[in-house]
């Protein structure tokens, strides 16, 4: 598998996105996930404003490929597109 490249995307990143991800990442799904080192992705617009529109929990670099937008690291606590 070819390596994902991730750009930090601290700036300028959608607040209502980020709730949305701690929302998932600090709620009921998590509880399925405890292995897990981050959080893959995809946004959608809705009435003017970025939401999550799907997501999986990863469990190694191996799971982060370009189908997915973003990625939430846990250890770093960082958002990252993916190129």
């Amino acid at each position: 598998m070819e390596k994902t490249d991730l750009k930090s995307v601290r700036k300028n990143f959608s607040e209502n996105l980020k709730n949305d991800v701690f929302s998932v990442c600090g709620g009921l799904y998590s509880l399925n996930a405890t292995h897990a080192i981050g959080y893959l992705f995809n946004s959608y617009m809705n009435k003017g404003k970025k939401e999550v529109f799907c997501g999986m929990f990863c469990n190694d670099d191996n799971d982060i490929d370009n189908s997915w937008e973003y990625y939430f690291r846990f250890s770093d606590k960082t958002f990252y597109e993916i190129v």
